[in-house]
């Protein structure tokens, strides 16, 4: 009964032009805060999969964390926001699961100039993973 008109909103990521809805969302929040040219667009690039309640909570959390007149820079993000995704897979070999993972973790650690902690770090996964599955 509640619910007599139920509307499809769009994931955050699929939305054009991202920067214009940051500024649009930080303007009422920001209480003479600015945010740096860097910070505005790692808040766009990123690909937030809580939608628009995380990206509000993101910056609520941004105004509470700085002075008043602050500058808010990259570095005073979250750590979710400055990782940088892993590369795209291109299935190699057979295309099986197991085959597309092993390329997931060989691009990883290549990406990592062959750092297993950092390449681990990046995927989510112990070191002793990538050494069994990858025979290092």
């Amino acid at each position: 009964r509640i619910a007599d008109h139920v509307m499809r909103l769009p994931a955050l990521r699929e939305e054009a032009d991202r920067t214009a809805l940051v500024q649009a969302l930080w303007a009422p929040l920001a209480q003479q805060r600015t945010l740096s040219d860097q910070a505005l667009q790692k808040l766009a690039a990123y690909h937030w999969p809580g939608n628009l309640r995380q990206l509000v909570a993101c910056l609520r959390t941004l105004v509470a964390l700085s002075e008043p007149t602050a500058v808010i820079a990259a570095e005073g993000l979250p750590e979710y926001l400055l990782v940088v995704p892993p590369p795209a897979v291109v299935p190699a070999g057979d295309g099986s699961l197991q085959e597309m993972t092993l390329e997931v973790m060989r691009q990883a650690l290549a990406a990592c100039d062959g750092n297993v902690s950092q390449a681990a770090k990046r995927l989510g996964v112990n070191r002793s993973t990538l050494y069994r599955r990858l025979k290092l």
